[in-house]
């Protein structure tokens, strides 16, 4: 008797899920430690992580509300809670220290969160928090880190090339200050036009590429 085999169907799991223990992900192996997969665990936490206490931060600025250091390590703990993320994964002490002044110093400077830059459909990204001031001519983006591995200005320098190319403005007429809040510290930088022009082109060049070699084939 020759009768088709019958697969279970799971309408609950979409196109774009992941599952933590996977065969894609390479970790179902049996010489895979608990400790391992631990570490795992936590690594593939950290973009969420990150992303709701983003989304707490700019929820903050926008509101134009200032936290002591006790009241964001609260609203980080109960941020993190919601978003379902597991409360031995982190510890809402570890983000305050960076936290709290991100927030201050964003509002304190009148900073718009969450903007959109956008050169082309192809090339954009948003800064996390950022302020031009016409009168003055100064242009300041702040970043905000939850990550613990160290980093560098060139992704600020990057936004503020898509800054000057979607509002036509001479990055040689302007101020510029770059921070970035991480680890409890503030990396700040002030990049001038040789620093900005050159990242400019890139865009431009990378951009005019794609739509001549990849659009539309």
């Amino acid at each position: 008797m020759n009768k088709e085999f019958i697969f279970h169907s799971h309408p609950e799991v979409k196109e774009d899920m992941h599952a933590l223990i996977s065969p894609s992900r390479h970790i179902i192996k049996p010489d895979y430690s608990t400790e391992q997969f631990e570490n795992y665990i936590r690594s593939s936490y950290a973009t969420t992580i990150g992303t709701s206490i983003h989304e707490l931060a700019a929820d903050l600025i926008s509101a134009r509300i200032r936290v002591t250091p006790k009241e964001a390590q609260k609203m980080i703990d109960l941020k993190l809670f919601k978003d379902n993320i597991p409360r031995n994964i982190y510890d809402p002490s570890n983000y305050v220290s960076t936290f709290a002044p991100y927030v201050k110093d964003a509002i304190g400077w009148d900073m718009r969160a969450e903007q959109v830059l956008k050169y082309s459909d192809y090339a954009f990204g948003t800064a996390d928090a950022i302020r031009f001031n016409p009168v003055k001519g100064e242009l300041r983006i702040h970043d905000l880190k939850t990550g613990k591995t160290p980093a560098s200005l060139d992704q600020l320098v990057a936004y503020a090339a898509l800054f000057f190319l979607e509002y036509h403005i001479k990055p040689g007429d302007v101020e510029i200050t770059l921070c970035i809040y991480q680890n409890g510290e503030i990396l700040t930088g002030e990049p001038k036009a040789p620093d900005i022009v050159p990242v400019m082109n890139k865009i431009i060049a990378l951009d005019k590429y794609y739509q001549s070699n990849f659009k539309g084939v």
